[in-house]
């Protein structure tokens, strides 16, 4: 038996267009909805990588904040040997004054030393003339 194929009705046609449109929308939805699922996994990726990049900054950051503090103290130390360096010089420069002074006091020293022994051995002189008048003197 030979089934006779009946024509489709205008409706029928309709029908089937709006059936295949339904399909073809409904495929277009799963493809937007695996892009939307492809994309929020992307976004997950990148906000993983957002906050170990930002827990990276942070680690930097304290590193940083404790490098600085390390140059800060360094810098105090720095003043601090500058400081006492400055004094020191200042204390070798004070005593090598004290140094020259006394070296002048002590040449001063020499001379009056001298001076008087001059005169020591004028006086002397003088009292051997002295003793040698009393001695003429005495005998004339």
């Amino acid at each position: 038996m030979k089934m006779k194929v009946v024509p489709k009705a205008p409706i029928q046609i309709q029908r089937d267009e709006l059936l295949q449109q339904v399909v073809t929308l409904k495929n277009e939805l799963v493809a937007k909805n695996n892009t939307i699922v492809a994309l929020q996994h992307e976004l997950n990726l990148k906000a993983q990588t957002l906050s170990q990049k930002d827990t990276s900054i942070a680690t930097l950051q304290s590193e940083l904040n404790v490098k600085s503090q390390s140059l800060v103290q360094k810098d105090n130390i720095i003043n601090n040997l500058q400081t006492e360096l400055n004094l020191k010089s200042q204390t070798i420069s004070d005593k090598q004054n004290i140094i020259t002074n006394l070296e002048t006091t002590l040449g001063l020293n020499y001379e009056i030393i001298s001076q008087k022994e001059n005169n020591i051995a004028e006086l002397k002189a003088q009292l051997y003339e002295i003793e040698n008048d009393v001695v003429i003197l005495g005998d004339s």
